[in-house]
């Protein structure tokens, strides 16, 4: 049972794999709009300093959609660019794990498989 949990956790890892670049990647599109409350500012505000902007009206609030300025895009760029490789190996040891989980499990449920597995580790390691 101790090993068909972990095989679950491991599973449901597996099926996650790519969700940190995904997750990365999507928060820091640098040509996605940024959204600000209509409380939070005003359309005479906006216009003075000349940022391109569009007024919605939801039955959750109201607000504007506006580009991201020079700044911001540059830093979703710089993020993109030093947080992908590590998003990426993230991703990558979610299945490694998974795989290792599996393959310990097949030679911890098989005796004669323990066996050999463990001969070959100690014929490569002798030699």
């Amino acid at each position: 049972m101790k090993f068909l949990s972990k095989g679950i956790l491991f599973g449901a890892l597996i099926l996650c794999q790519s969700c940190a670049t995904t997750a990365l990647w999507e928060n820091t599109d640098p040509h996605q709009r940024i959204w600000i409350p209509a409380d939070k500012t005003s359309e005479a505000v906006l216009q003075k300093k000349g940022v391109e902007h569009e007024f919605h009206a939801y039955q959750w609030g109201q607000g504007y959609t506006a580009e991201k300025t020079k700044w911001r895009k540059a830093r979703d760029i710089n993020l993109r660019v030093i947080g992908t490789p590590v998003a990426l190996a993230l991703d990558a040891s979610a299945g490694v794990a998974y795989v290792a989980v599996c393959a310990g499990c097949l030679i911890l449920s098989d005796p004669y498989l323990c066996m050999e597995v463990l001969e070959l580790v100690e014929c490569a390691v002798n030699h």
